[in-house]
């Protein structure tokens, strides 16, 4: 199984390996989309990722991790070489179905296949590491983006295919995790599973509060840390600057399971949650560029932190046989909770950048809440 785990680890270095990734919207304009095309274009993508989250849950569980992966990856690939020549809206629209499609499909089976890898109680730290190498593609696909591509943006797109080729070929070398016998599972195995997965209300306690964090920091690191930052007066070149080193606060992923273990996963996640609400509340009031870069940079780390931690504790609470079901099905509610939380803070956000950051504070507290209350009466080991 340690094959597994490195096996896995070399397909997250490979993935985060797109060159295009500080240009990709300078990319889509280039080729004549407008800004409404890219965000209409990912509306209909994140529709999509809630319409095949459940299927593609059910036929993992089905079929076995290790072909789903083989699946995904081979999809993932042919994805980048349709980015590489899209240049009407039809194309980068096949492009994020495909994306979509495999998203989907990757929820929970790529996690499930590191922690059934993993010896007894290692699951954080293999989830840290994992997610730590992913942010290290993307820190060096970023410095090769600023020395060597410079306006060709189609060179970028080209780089990108040859590291997600042989990440497509890592997967046909996995071990299966998943029992023979749990892989024919009846319709009957998989109502049971997802009526599991309603009734345990510390486990969907845990999905909600994990979608608030995910999302908040999501929207605040992607869609209004660069209006902020120009707000506060500063220009391209430094956005650039700043987008590298928030790559680099990245990597304290690794450090999650050595924070968790000092504090307890309870205090761990309090503490990572009144650090992001501190930071959205300083976002919301400063002018000073460097309070905004150091809040946007405490946002990164608490994510950082954070991921493993979740990712560990929801995988420890699951009891069902067909894991990926079960967290495809916690993916469904995070994804809703995700609609609700773009929908409010973008919606704010054309008002005044203060409210919206307010709000995500504000849903950070929520958030909080909910991640305690899962600890409330047993530790989840």
């Amino acid at each position: 199984m340690k094959n597994n785990i490195k096996l896995m680890y070399g397909i997250a270095f490979l993935q985060g390996l797109v060159f295009y990734a500080p240009i990709a919207t300078l990319y889509r304009t280039s080729a004549g989309l407008s800004l409404f095309d890219i965000s209409l274009i990912e509306s209909i993508s994140y529709v999509l990722m809630i319409v095949f989250e459940i299927p593609w849950g059910v036929l993992a569980d089905r079929i076995g991790y290790r072909r789903t992966m083989i699946i995904c990856s081979l999809l993932y690939f042919l994805s980048k070489i349709i980015f590489w020549q899209a240049d009407t809206f039809l194309m980068f629209l096949t492009e994020r179905i495909l994306i979509s499609i495999v998203f989907a499909g990757l929820s929970g089976v790529d996690t499930s296949i590191l922690y059934l890898s993993a010896e007894e109680g290692q699951s954080q730290k293999v989830f840290s590491i994992f997610g730590t190498l992913g942010t290290m593609g993307m820190i060096a696909a970023s410095f090769v983006c600023a020395v060597f591509v410079g306006t060709n943006y189609r060179f970028a797109g080209w780089l990108t295919i040859f590291p997600y080729a042989l990440a497509a070929v890592l997967p046909f070398f996995l071990q299966e995790v998943k029992q023979q016998e749990e892989k024919k599972q009846t319709v009957h195995h998989v109502v049971k599973a997802l009526k599991e997965t309603v009734h345990n209300h510390r486990f969907l306690l845990l999905i909600i509060s994990g979608g608030v964090l995910s999302e908040t920091v999501h929207m605040i690191t992607v869609f209004l840390n660069q209006p902020k930052y120009t707000e506060t007066g500063m220009d391209a070149s430094a956005i650039s600057l700043v987008y590298i080193a928030m790559m680099l606060v990245g990597l304290l992923e690794v450090y999650s399971a050595r924070f968790a273990k000092r504090t307890g996963k309870r205090m761990a996640g309090i503490i990572l949650f009144a650090c992001a609400i501190a930071a959205s509340i300083m976002l919301a009031f400063t002018s000073k560029a460097y309070i905004a870069v150091i809040s946007i940079g405490i946002v990164n780390i608490v994510y950082a932190l954070f991921q493993p931690l979740f990712s560990a504790c929801e995988h420890d609470s699951i009891t069902a046989a067909d894991r990926a079901t079960v967290i495809s099905a916690g993916a469904l509610i995070a994804d809703a909770v995700a609609v609700i939380i773009d929908l409010v803070m973008g919606q704010l956000a054309d008002i005044s950048l203060t409210l919206s950051f307010l709000a995500g504070g504000a849903f950070l507290l929520v958030g909080g809440i909910l991640f305690a209350l899962v600890f409330q009466r047993k530790e989840i080991a």
